[in-house]
């Protein structure tokens, strides 16, 4: 599987964030698309991400809520990775991880290459999960 291929969608209401995570994966082959929307369904559902990134603090509705939505979605998690992707204190992003059923998070305070880090290594669930790898 090409690497250009491999989809990601980020949500999130920061528009700089948005920016700065989809120019830096993109460097890397990432095929990023990003969204401030969180009635984003019908996006996913069309581009069909192998990871998706979701802030926690968004003013329409929280990232955690957005997640658990993803999780009653027929098939929904046989094709995607659902991380939380936050700058929350990282403790406090995995107790709210694993209450929704996030496969896991990402820390924002962190610098952004561990974003890639963690990318690289969910990716290869995904791939796992679609029969990919």
């Amino acid at each position: 599987m090409a690497l250009n291929s491999k989809k990601i969608l980020i949500i999130d209401d920061n528009e700089e964030q948005l920016l700065l995570a989809r120019t830096y994966l993109s460097s890397f082959g990432y095929e990023v698309t990003t969204t401030t929307e969180v009635t984003c369904i019908p996006l996913v559902m069309s581009f069909q991400p192998h990871l998706i990134l979701v802030d926690i603090n968004m003013p329409d509705m929280s990232g955690d809520k957005l997640v658990r939505i993803f999780n009653h979605s027929p098939g929904f998690l046989d094709r995607s990775v659902v991380l939380l992707y936050s700058a929350l204190e990282e403790n406090a992003l995995g107790v709210i991880a694993r209450s929704t059923g996030a496969s896991g998070w990402v820390s924002k305070n962190q610098d952004i290459s561990c974003l890639l880090e963690e990318v690289r290594k969910w990716m290869l669930v995904a791939e796992e999960r679609r029969g990919e790898s």
